[in-house]
């Protein structure tokens, strides 16, 4: 019998399979390309950002009035992201030179940046009739939002801290789960004056520091301190927002700078029959204020020294690329800020 033309037949069979495979590929590729880029427009020309990344990039939720978004979040949990993060900050700052980006010159660095991108700091606040579920995040408004939350109606009560390192189990089916995120530099200035203004009276943490409190230098001083492993009381208002992709891989959340307008959609999607206006007076944090002045000398900092503002760039990226805000344009030139995320594995 003859076998040759099976054979033939075979072989055009798996060549055409093949090409028709890598047609696909190229064009998934290219899709998400585009996707990306349209989505993304400030980061096209900065960052290369691998095919399978483009899930970071927002949604739209469909039937609402008021549009809320929906965020993908890839969180820093590997070493080898927090170490690359943490040392091109560094790196900016002149603290180490670009030998090895790749490991923690000590394990007191080690312990602090891995809390800083992974580290579940509040507890969470159930709605609802246990339906919903705010995560609080430390500068986020938690305080005007959970006095707003007394006018919702059900019952809801407070949770602990949703850490993955805590080991609690908790069965989130057919609950809603949402938070308001913040615009990365913003919320470290804000976490930064909440820090001091806690800390003003400890003289164990003053003793920390060289300069004194509402100086551009106690800003920079803080910043480096936490790069070489030191912490003080109350440093968790300073750190990352993405630990959230921890716990969750989508959140829907809304934006401080746009508070008026989210907290109605959140509370449309939530199925609220009569959503309630957020009241910006319902409980104001002290620290609003800016009561030592620290606000507006690290905003200051930030403006008058653009190492300063790459480094923090460089720290918070996660937060950058995973809530959507742009980067300071001092920042977006910086190749090496902006070559840093996502970290390819």
């Amino acid at each position: 019998m003859n076998t040759k033309p099976r054979w033939k037949l075979t072989v055009v069979s798996v060549g055409l399979g093949l090409a028709l495979l890598w047609v696909l590929q190229q064009g998934k590729a290219m899709w998400h390309a585009t996707a990306w880029t349209s989505r993304n427009a400030c980061w096209k020309d900065n960052i290369d950002v691998p095919a399978y990344e483009t899930k970071n990039s927002m949604e739209r939720e469909l039937g609402t009035a008021r549009p809320i978004e929906h965020y993908h979040i890839r969180s820093a949990v590997l070493e080898k992201d927090q170490a690359k993060l943490w040392n091109r900050a560094r790196q900016l700052l002149g603290l180490q030179d670009a030998s090895n980006v790749q490991s923690f010159g000590d394990e007191k660095q080690k312990f602090v940046a891995n809390q800083f991108y992974t580290q579940c700091t509040l507890m969470s606040r159930s709605l609802l009739d246990g339906n919903a579920l705010y995560i609080r995040i430390p500068k986020n408004g938690n305080d005007n939002i959970r006095c707003n939350l007394m006018n919702w109606p059900g019952e809801g009560s407070d949770l602990p801290c949703l850490n993955r390192t805590k080991g609690l189990q908790l069965s989130t089916s057919g609950v809603r789960i949402w938070t308001f995120v913040r615009h990365p530099i913003s919320r470290f200035v804000s976490g930064y004056t909440e820090v001091e203004f806690r800390n003003q009276d400890d003289p164990k943490v003053q003793a920390k520091f060289t300069h004194p409190i509402g100086t551009k230098e106690r800003f920079r001083e803080y910043v480096t301190s936490m790069l070489q492993g030191r912490k003080v009381p109350q440093i968790y208002h300073t750190f990352s927002q993405s630990w959230l992709g921890t716990r969750f891989p989508v959140i829907t959340a809304g934006k401080i700078e746009s508070m008026d307008k989210d907290w109605l959609a959140i509370q449309e999607w939530l199925g609220i029959a009569r959503p309630i206006p957020f009241d910006k007076e319902c409980n104001v944090h002290p620290t609003s204020a800016d009561p030592l002045g620290t606000t507006a000398i690290a905003k200051l900092a930030l403006e008058e020294d653009p190492s300063l503002m790459q480094a923090l760039c460089a720290l918070l990226l996660p937060d950058f690329l995973n809530f959507a805000y742009e980067l300071p344009e001092v920042c977006k030139l910086n190749k090496n800020v902006t070559g840093l995320w996502p970290v390819r594995p």
